[in-house]
């Protein structure tokens, strides 16, 4: 009960006292509404805010490594030049979410969608991206080298001047022959599906 009440004061003092760079390392904020709430530059180290709502929130340069994310709406977020780090976002609605210069090396963002998404210059090596959905994003300079997209969709996105080096990309991808192409020219590793 203590727990609780302690939970929904906290909501309450982010959404009715914003500041940027707040120290909320290892706090539980699962299952609650923060859409359009201002926490950018704040620390959310191991975090809890799986099945949240943070669409349209300001998570500008946050700290949000180790965070749980998983099943959460960050639609339309403003994540620029976060720390996603290892973070679990799977399954996660990241839809027009701002990702532009976000580090999310090793994170694991499993059957997410990135529709519309701008992931400009952000590094994604390492991560897991297994059936992510990158339709109409903006991967402009990413860093892929060594990030796993099994049966990832990439239909309609910008890839121009993305590093995809040691990339693993399953045959099951949703390209173009010529887009599959520019991935082998750029030593991409594409492997065949089991049947």
């Amino acid at each position: 009960m203590n727990e609780d009440r302690n939970k929904l004061n906290l909501v309450k003092g982010i959404i009715n006292q914003p500041v940027k760079g707040r120290n909320l390392i290892n706090v539980d904020l699962s299952s609650t509404d923060l859409s359009g709430v201002d926490l950018g530059k704040s620390n959310l180290t191991n975090a809890d805010l799986s099945f949240s709502d943070l669409g349209s929130a300001d998570l500008r340069g946050a700290n949000l490594s180790n965070a749980n994310l998983s099943f959460s709406n960050l639609s339309c977020a403003d994540l620029r030049e976060a720390n996603l780090n290892g973070a679990d976002l799977r399954e996660s609605d990241l839809i027009d979410v701002n990702l532009n210069g976000a580090d999310l090396r090793e994170a694991y963002l499993c059957a997410v969608y990135l529709d519309g998404a701008d992931l400009r210059e952000t590094n994604l090596g390492g991560a897991d991206f297994s059936d992510a959905n990158f339709i109409n994003s903006n991967l402009s300079g990413v860093d892929f080298r060594e990030t796993y997209l099994d049966s990832a969709y990439f239909n309609e996105a910008f890839l121009a001047d993305t590093q995809v080096k040691n990339t693993i990309f399953s045959c099951k991808l949703n390209i173009s022959d010529s887009l599959k192409q520019f991935l082998v020219d750029k030593d991409a590793i594409f492997i065949e599906e089991d049947i």
